[in-house]
């Protein structure tokens, strides 16, 4: 396997441990897992290159998610996730996408 598609593999088992350890934290309800799937989509997004919706994806992210919040989610919480996954470089910067 080349090291590009290590790195891939690595990048999306990352992806989803983030995911899993971030919807445990929402509520079981219809209304807890349409809130956790918008912040799920917006981590895809944001690491994919696909334009204006990583940007936005990103954007999201890096701000208060008020989806999280409506669950008792702490943004900042979900954002600290993502760095301690290697997915945020800091506070401010996305490393893929």
């Amino acid at each position: 396997m080349k090291q590009s598609e290590m790195n891939k593999v690595n990048m999306n088992l990352r992806i989803n441990a983030a995911c899993k350890k971030i919807r445990h934290q929402f509520p079981g309800s219809a209304e807890g897992r349409l809130m956790y799937s918008i912040i799920a989509l917006a981590i895809s997004d944001a690491i994919s290159s696909n334009g204006i919706n990583s940007e936005q994806a990103k954007t999201f992210l890096l701000n208060e998610m008020p989806q999280a919040e409506l669950c008792g989610v702490d943004s900042n919480w979900i954002t600290n996730v993502l760095v301690k996954m290697n997915l945020l470089d800091n506070k401010t910067n996305l490393k893929y996408g």
